[in-house]
């Protein structure tokens, strides 16, 4: 990198101060000796430079890096048993944790250690699990765990993701019937990019990993899709009135034979 160029961001990042702002209200301003400035695109470039070789650290593992998460994979062998994997797993996890405590006090980068869990994925009814541990205390163990978005599981099944995802997908179709109330069918441009903007965001999630769903769970997922397609063209309330006007033919022809 060119001295110039680091001399100019030495000086950018010089004589920061951080205040906390509430209303008209205003906390003592602090000078800030580590850390840039959030927001700046320039920071995130400072911080991918500060962890470029985490990844190299833990070549040895699998690992999922994005922004200041990382994920790591241990895996078990389908050789051995369920008890040996746990102790391997251990002891994989015990040099794993004692890498990143180096590279992590090397380049003074502290790990929140509260917000740092560990998952085992299996298939057994009460599994033992594997003991963690970072700098002597023990990390949380979870039968669930959200990744950048995307909720996973111990039994890797996607019926909690599917629901959760269809839950805030049926509130939106709430909401928009609301809507829909005040906007006339022929403004179908409007009613189709509300529902683009806020419902279609959901599916889009949904579609990226539908080839791991069941049947169920995909015909699931279609029938609360073509709800919303109704919904943009209004076809359940023509199809109640087609219905309505039946009834009343099928009565008045009834009548007539009488």
């Amino acid at each position: 990198m060119p001295l110039p160029l680091v001399r100019w961001i030495y000086q950018w990042l010089q004589g920061r101060t951080m205040a906390i702002h509430h209303g008209e209200s205003r906390s003592k301003t602090v000078q800030m000796f580590s850390g840039a400035p959030q927001g700046s695109v320039l920071s995130a470039t400072l911080f991918r430079l500060h962890i470029h070789f985490l990844p190299k650290t833990l070549a040895r593992f699998c690992s999922h890096l994005f922004a200041d998460d990382l994920a790591l994979i241990i895996k078990g062998s389908i050789e051995t048993t369920f008890t040996q994997n746990i102790e391997d797993l251990e002891q994989q996890a015990d040099i794993a944790m004692k890498l990143l405590e180096n590279f992590s006090k090397n380049l003074i980068l502290p790990v929140n250690i509260k917000k740092t869990k560990m998952m085992l994925i299996h298939s057994i009814v009460s599994p033992s699990y594997p003991k963690v541990l970072f700098k002597n205390e023990t990390i949380e163990t979870v039968s669930s765990f959200k990744y950048l978005g995307v909720e996973i599981r111990t039994k890797m099944g996607w019926g909690s993701f599917i629901k959760t995802r269809l839950d805030k997908i049926r509130n939106i179709y709430s909401a928009l019937r609301k809507m829909f109330r005040v906007i006339p069918l022929d403004q179908y441009n409007i009613r189709r990019k509300l529902f683009c903007a806020f419902a279609l965001p959901h599916f889009l999630w949904l579609f990226v990993t539908w080839f791991y769903f069941t049947e169920n769970q995909r015909q699931d997922i279609e029938h609360v899709y073509c709800t919303g397609l109704r919904l943009i063209h209004n076809l359940h309330e023509i199809m109640m009135i087609g219905i309505d006007k039946r009834i009343r033919q099928i009565g008045e022809q009834k009548i007539q034979r009488i």
